[in-house]
């Protein structure tokens, strides 16, 4: 369901809105059990590269102008902690990219998944 502000945003801003909710709604239901090796790495490689773009969205909103906008209708203590969770996102988005980014070379070239016991 597209939201009722999102017709009148440029393609591109529609399309990420789109695509940051359905990838949600995908890794809601994604199970890493059956990753063989190489998509071990490579998930390792997208979260660190998902991540960083994620910091980079969340300093942007804090620079948003809808969000100076918001001082003037929540008052400056609601909108200082707007500001302050943006903050804490940009910084946990940081350590998701930097732990992902280690663990993706922590792995040798040649992990391997254990064999999967009999059921």
């Amino acid at each position: 369901m597209t939201h009722p502000g999102l017709q009148s945003r440029a393609v591109p801003a529609r399309r990420i809105i789109t695509l940051a909710g359905q990838l949600s709604d995908e890794l809601s239901d994604f199970d890493t059990h059956e990753l063989c090796a190489a998509e071990l790495r490579g998930l390792l490689r997208g979260m660190t590269g998902t991540a960083s773009a994620l910091t980079r969205i969340l300093d942007q909103l804090r620079e948003c102008a809808m969000l100076s906008r918001l001082e003037h209708e929540v008052g400056l203590p609601a909108y200082q902690t707007v500001r302050s969770e943006l903050e804490q996102a940009a910084a946990a988005a940081e350590d998701l990219r930097v732990t992902a980014e280690s663990l993706c070379g922590l792995l040798p070239l040649d992990v391997s998944v254990p064999a999967r016991r009999g059921g």
